[in-house]
């Protein structure tokens, strides 16, 4: 009896061997990798407490250096694996059905085309970016807290049975909308480069960061019940307004190159960057602000600027606004400052004068005007539609003059005139074309140097890039691709 149980256990012992071979590892390299690591007692096969021992398989390679691992048939032999990474391999394919317990999953960077993790409940991280995926079904996985899909094929993503997601990465993809309304403890959320119309972060009141710039599509964005939200790049989109009364750790935003028209950072006393540059913003209270470091507003329609109670202010970038003045006394801090391009449109016409105590903190003292300049007191008389000048913006409370235009525009509505028509301006094969301008046209780029000064309707642009158009009082912006 006792031999006919040994002879039993030997059966088992033997049937429960994997060979190491062609037949279960086709692919050579990962044969190899496993002969090398699992093999450890050098047989040529693998043990039933062998394969049980495997909780970790990494054949990845790098950016310079792809792995030549292109088939991980055989995987299914280490039913306890936890964690595989497999990025920047020639893989096409992958089976993960007999891995019940894997936790972690890195395939990007690979050519698989499909993953199916129906088998796999125990997933907290799957980074699967940079691959050929079209579908991406997550419902089977309720443990998933980490997922980085970037820059694959999908269309859609649900996430309502992810209720533990903490990071998600999804840029560069074609989803347009996501709802998060099932994820409270997600913590990171980056959504840019996609086809989102809006997006709703109202029920993610632990979302710290939040990065859905360059979706030119996305013209709403609700961000009121993010009580923790640090970080707000929504900066290249459609936007027209951004509520944030309800984010008061707020410390750094960017929301350039948008439409909003107004921005209230009254309630984000916390902010430390903002960036709202390149938008039609009139006014900017940062009078609540008073840990502001970096300061970026050119391109806007800012006519005045108050600092002086931003004593941490480092960084201020206002070119081309329409600023004809601004003090910085208060500012000791401060250590780079551009004001280039700013021209401040007054309403007089040409021959007429104009009263400066009308422009609101204006202060005469301050100006060195050039020689041929008629001015009596505080009244200026424009003898040219430009009158450019000097001011002493007190750096720190030190003397530091800066260049400033006024602009002569006259007041049609006095003279019973209609407001001038818009000018057409589009790029056409690196050149910009221009219809409907009147005398003097500029363009600058986004660093506010002038490109360009003349009548000119065709003007041929330096490369790609978003360009600044200004043809008598009026602007628009461009973009050469």
């Amino acid at each position: 009896m006792a031999a006919v149980v040994l002879t039993s256990l030997l059966s088992f012992r033997v049937s429960a061997q994997v060979a190491i071979d062609e037949t279960h590892f086709p692919d050579s390299v990962f044969r190899a990798y496993v002969q090398e690591n699992f093999d450890t007692d050098h047989n040529g096969s693998l043990s039933e407490a062998e394969c049980e021992a495997v909780r970790t398989i990494d054949v990845s390679g790098t950016y310079d250096s792809y792995s030549l691992v292109s088939d991980l048939t055989g995987i299914g032999h280490f039913p306890v694996l936890d964690t595989l990474n497999c990025s920047y391999a020639e893989i096409t394919n992958l089976d993960l059905d007999q891995n019940p317990v894997l936790e972690y999953l890195n395939c990007s960077f690979t050519g698989i085309t499909s993953l199916d993790l129906s088998q796999n409940p125990a997933l907290k991280y799957l980074d699967c970016g940079f691959t050929g995926i079209t579908n991406l079904d997550l419902s089977q996985n309720p443990a998933l807290k980490y997922l980085n899909c970037i820059s694959i094929g999908i269309t859609s993503l649900n996430l309502n049975q992810n209720p533990a997601l903490y990071i998600l990465i999804c840029a560069g993809t074609g989803i347009t909308s996501l709802d998060l309304s099932q994820n409270l403890a997600l913590y990171y959320l980056q959504c840019n480069h996609t086809g989102l119309t809006s997006l709703d972060v109202s029920q993610n009141p632990a979302l710290t960061q939040l990065v859905c710039s360059d979706n030119p599509s996305l013209t709403v964005i609700h961000v009121n019940g993010a009580s923790a939200l640090e970080s707000l790049d929504c900066g290249n989109t459609g936007i027209t307004s951004l509520d944030l009364s309800q984010n008061p750790v707020l410390d750094y935003l960017n929301c350039q190159n948008t439409k909003i028209t107004s921005l209230d950072v009254s309630r984000n006393p916390a902010l430390t960057s903002l960036l709202c540059l390149d938008t039609e913003i009139t006014s900017l209270d940062l009078s609540q602000n008073p840990a502001l470091d970096y300061l970026y507003c050119s391109n806007t329609k800012l006519t005045s600027l108050d600092v002086s109670r931003n004593p941490e202010l480092e960084v201020l970038f206002c070119q081309n606004a329409e600023l004809s003045h601004i003090d910085l006394s208060q500012n000791s801090a401060l250590q780079t400052v551009d004001f280039q391009g700013n021209v401040r449109s007054v309403k007089v016409g040409i021959g007429d004068t104009y009263d400066l105590g009308q422009i609101e903190g204006f202060d005469l003292s301050r100006v060195t005007w050039n020689s041929n300049t008629e001015i009596e007191g505080s009244l200026l008389r424009f003898t040219t539609e430009s009158i450019a000048y000097e001011y002493d913006i007190r750096l720190g409370g030190n003397e530091y003059k800066v260049a400033f235009t006024l602009k002569a525009v006259p007041d049609l509505a006095a003279e019973g005139q209609s407001e001038p028509m818009p000018f057409r301006a589009w790029t056409e094969s690196g050149q910009l074309h221009l219809e409907g301008t009147e005398g003097m046209v500029e363009v600058f780029d986004l660093g506010g140097r002038c490109l360009y000064r003349g009548q000119s309707s065709v003007i041929p642009l330096p490369g790609s890039g978003i360009y600044l158009v200004r043809n008598q009082g009026r602007s628009q912006k461009v973009v050469n691709l």
